[in-house]
């Protein structure tokens, strides 16, 4: 097949073609950290679409261009523009097609792989841990970091994070902190660990092999360290709790490195966001299909893009980079059961749709 760029695109931001059986797709916006943008969603949802009913087509690779990063996330400074300037349609149309792609990839026919290694964040890890077969390495830096910019943690994290032993997910999810390849690996989000320096040659087999999984286990190699094991029983034991003021409790009674350092990490954050992330974790994400918690995902989005603490928070963050957000409320204690609940309720224009393979 050959490369696939949209006629608004002239930079080409989403490469494809086939080989050895193998459909590649390289994301390319490095001098933007490959972050997803409006065109890039559609593009993908093209390109995988047409794939999935291609016999020429046996298994698919995702990489990203240049030395740095996968991908950074969604381009949340393009929804803040668009709002600036009074374009709501992206607003619904950037998460609509998003989360549809997220579940297409879910529900993907074929093995569908993602190499990152460098930076993967946000939206990054939404077209990878819906899969099973996520390549990690030595230089994967990843995040869930929508709680600093008054998000939520979005793109299918209500049902990957929700997987992760001992209350990981939940305190990644509130806490927006970064993990590592060998984290990853270790909370279940990923299929592969091997060094940087070998991605070369997994490709290389990639491109002879009968077997892509089985390739996959191959190359596979038990990471030497595993820094959130070493926290893994602080983590439980704070966050294995049945609300957002328990835990907080919880974290404030002890003494302990951790405990300081994470409790002022959570009182930076959005105190509407924590509030949603924990629900979304600890309540919703255990008992609800894929496709469920996707919808339930959406209406949350559409509720921050109405709402006052995603647009203040890319604003300092992003836009401004002052690092003062004036989060509405204002902190944790404030944010009532009322408001969470109202995030989760249905919209009353139409619900997210999937596509059907």
């Amino acid at each position: 097949m050959a490369e696939v760029a949209s006629s608004t695109d002239p930079e080409n931001e989403v490469l494809s073609h086939v080989e050895a059986a193998i459909g590649w797709i390289t994301l390319n916006r490095p001098k933007a950290l490959n972050s997803l943008s409006y065109n890039m969603i559609r593009q993908l949802t093209q390109i995988l679409t047409e794939w999935s009913t291609n016999a020429e087509v046996k298994a698919v690779v995702v990489q990203g261009e240049g030395e740095k990063a996968f991908c950074a996330g969604g381009d949340v400074r393009a929804a803040y523009m668009a709002k600036q300037q009074g374009n709501l349609e992206p607003l619904e149309g950037f998460f609509r097609e998003e989360y549809a792609l997220n579940a297409l990839i879910h529900e993907y026919p074929k093995p569908y792989i993602t190499i990152l290694d460098g930076i993967a964040m946000g939206g990054g890890l939404g077209i990878s841990f819906n899969s099973p077969h996520a390549v990690l390495t030595d230089r994967s830096i990843l995040a869930m970091p929508e709680t600093a910019i008054g998000f939520f943690p979005d793109v299918g994290a209500t049902w990957f994070l929700s997987n992760a032993p001992d209350s990981i997910g939940i305190y990644w999810a509130m806490t927006g902190n970064r993990f590592t390849g060998a984290d990853t690996l270790y909370a279940g989000l990923g299929s592969t660990y091997l060094p940087s320096g070998q991605v070369s040659e997994l490709i290389a087999a990639l491109k002879t092999s009968d077997n892509v999984t089985a390739t996959l286990r191959k190359f596979n190699q038990p990471p030497a360290e595993i820094p959130v094991q070493l926290l893994e029983e602080e983590i439980h034991y704070h966050f294995n709790r049945s609300s957002v003021s328990e835990i907080i409790a919880s974290l404030e009674s002890a003494d302990s490195e951790f405990a300081e350092d994470t409790l002022r990490i959570l009182r930076s954050r959005s105190p509407l966001s924590v509030h949603i992330a924990f629900e979304q974790l600890r309540n919703i994400g255990r008992s609800a299909s894929f496709r469920q918690r996707m919808q339930r995902e959406f209406r949350l989005s559409q509720r921050f893009m109405n709402g006052h603490d995603f647009f203040e928070g890319v604003r300092a963050v992003l836009v401004d980079k002052d690092q003062n957000p004036q989060w509405q409320p204002a902190c944790l204690e404030d944010v009532t059961p009322k408001q969470v609940q109202d995030y989760f309720a249905p919209l009353s224009v139409s619900e997210l749709e999937f596509i059907e393979l």
